[in-house]
């Protein structure tokens, strides 16, 4: 199976600090891998090394077989990878609309129809949104703020999607709305990394678990081998 992202013999950190240490991993095309530990563990740390706001001191990051070591974060994006951070991935001062288009903007090889397509794809989803349009982004609640994040990535058509901890100070129903818009996204073939602190939610839509610790991979395997016991706990 073709490889969306490889992630090879990684060290990363903070000034002098090393956090994440000799970390591989692979995200075949079209799959979803999740990225699972305790706090801590590096998850964050990971998914800002490969956007390039984490200092890389060796290694070697692919998206397909273009080498993203070197590149700045703007060039990364631009080239399909891209990220909803922990704390909303949104543009507060733009409007609803402009945040939208934005994303929209920045897609790599669609047509108007599509985005047409996707945005109505995105006001199905998440009504709460609609008759927002011209409203600031900063002032919607925590839950609209991060459909908008989901909603952005719809139409931003990205190689790779990486979400950190989107249910974060969230309410478990706005939670399961925004999970059943990435099932929509996983069924459509996009290729997702997955940080999230609800294990159930990543467990149920992950076809590959990475487990960290310390920075570094304990443990690679299904969901159903973590539910087991397989990285020497379980998830329930």
């Amino acid at each position: 199976m073709t490889a969306a992202l490889t992630v090879e013999n990684l060290y990363a950190g903070y000034g002098k600090a090393t956090v994440i240490r000799d970390l591989s991993l692979t995200v075949p095309e079209g799959s979803t891998v999740a990225l699972l530990g305790p706090n801590g563990a590096g998850k964050t740390s990971t998914l800002g090394a490969l956007t390039g706001m984490v200092k890389v001191t060796s290694g070697r990051v692919r998206l397909g077989r273009l080498r993203l070591d070197g590149l700045t974060t703007y060039q990364r994006a631009a080239s399909g990878l891209t990220l909803i951070p922990e704390g909303r991935g949104i543009f507060p001062g733009l409007t609803v609309s402009e945040n939208l288009t934005l994303a929209a903007d920045s897609a790599r090889g669609v047509d108007r129809a599509w985005r047409t397509r996707q945005m109505r794809r995105v006001e199905e989803m998440f009504p709460a949104l609609g008759g927002r349009s011209r409203q600031r982004a900063g002032t919607l609640s925590g839950g609209e703020q991060q459909m908008l994040a989901v909603s952005r990535a719809f139409l931003a058509h990205p190689r790779v999607l990486m979400m950190d901890e989107i249910s974060a100070g969230l309410a478990p129903l706005i939670v399961e709305q925004l999970y059943k818009a990435v099932e929509e996204l996983k069924n459509d073939g996009v290729t997702i990394v997955l940080v999230e602190q609800y294990v159930t939610y990543a467990l149920k839509l992950a076809d590959i678990c990475y487990v960290l610790g310390r920075g570094s991979v304990r443990f690679v395997g299904e969901p159903a081998e973590l539910r087991a016991g397989g990285a020497g706990f379980s998830y329930l």
